[in-house]
């Protein structure tokens, strides 16, 4: 995994601006902070700096589009060693297999938030 983040930075896949725009994703997030990124950009740029400049490793990366995939939910439960820290996950591995997408009936709750961080 580091290789190919190194191989993609040898290319020019991350230019000064988009290693900015990830270090000040990384930047504003709290101590071993769990954060949804959107998309491959912001995903694949805090990657390579958590692997390649070493900043911000205590922060676990999820990109939105993988949670319901079990392969995915798998990885993000056992981690990778001295890469991806592993996340403490209450399914067993045959109820992560389970998962999948499916339509919800509409129902209204609510979230309280404790800290709210918004970043232009």
């Amino acid at each position: 995994m580091k290789y190919f983040y190194k191989l993609a930075n040898e290319k020019g896949a991350y230019p000064d601006w988009l290693k900015e725009f990830g270090r000040n994703f990384l930047k504003r997030c709290d101590i071993n902070a769990i954060l949804f990124t959107g998309g491959n950009a912001d995903f694949d740029i805090c990657t390579y700096l958590q692997l390649h400049e070493n900043l911000r490793t205590d922060i676990t990366l999820i990109p939105i589009g993988n949670i319901d995939r079990p392969w995915y939910v798998q990885f993000l439960k056992k981690g990778l060693k001295n890469s991806v820290r592993n996340i403490n996950i209450g399914f067993n591995d045959q109820q992560i297999m389970d998962i999948h997408p499916f339509k919800w009936d509409t129902t209204n709750f609510s979230i309280q938030i404790l800290s709210l961080c918004l970043i232009y």
